[in-house]
């Protein structure tokens, strides 16, 4: 048969040990693409309109019958729009429906110049889920930095929509917490 041109990035797979036909698959995979995003009303209930996006599983053995949700809480200066803040969702998107958003007063979401608690953003973060997902819950909720503190306070306020909970470098919020408030 004949073989799919290689191009530079697939050839250097080669000389990293892939063999000729993972090179050739990996060449052929489709290119990640940016989920198309969308807005949650949470007005009434909340006060704010949130930014979200959901991609994934990308590959064929994590869909179906065995895909799962990650709901990925980033940190207090995240914005979907940023290529940085990609990098998280890109490496979880392969085996998890992940459902990410921007804070309230932070990115595409409502921002509003008055106070905000941890609770507020931890049930922003529940209304949300309870919306955009309602079927799949509860679901694994992983937190970055500010969204680690977040997720602790939404596995306090919310524990029935958690299904497991992983904090990644973070502090625990609110009074006594180190980075709370974020916006003074």
């Amino acid at each position: 048969g004949s073989r799919v041109p290689l191009a530079p990035a697939a050839r250097a797979r080669l000389r990293c040990g892939f063999t000729q036909e993972r090179a050739e698959r990996w060449a052929m995979a489709p290119k990640a693409r940016r989920p198309d995003g969308a807005f949650c009303d949470l007005t009434r209930e909340r006060g704010v309109k949130l930014y979200y996006e959901i991609s994934g599983p990308n590959k064929a053995e994590w869909q179906g019958d065995k895909e799962e949700v990650l709901f990925m809480i980033l940190g207090s200066a995240a914005d979907l729009r940023k290529t940085a803040d990609q990098q998280y969702v890109n490496q979880s998107v392969s085996m998890f429906k992940v459902l990410t958003y921007d804070h309230r007063n932070t990115g595409q979401s409502t921002i509003k110049d008055e106070p905000c608690t941890m609770e507020d953003y931890a049930d922003d973060a529940a209304a949300l889920l309870q919306a955009v997902l309602p079927e799949r819950l509860p679901v694994h909720v992983i937190g970055i930095s500010f969204g680690g503190m977040v997720a602790q306070h939404l596995a306090i306020r919310h524990p029935e929509l958690i299904k497991k909970l992983v904090l990644c470098c973070c502090a625990t919020g609110g009074v006594g917490g180190m980075s709370f408030p974020i916006h003074e």
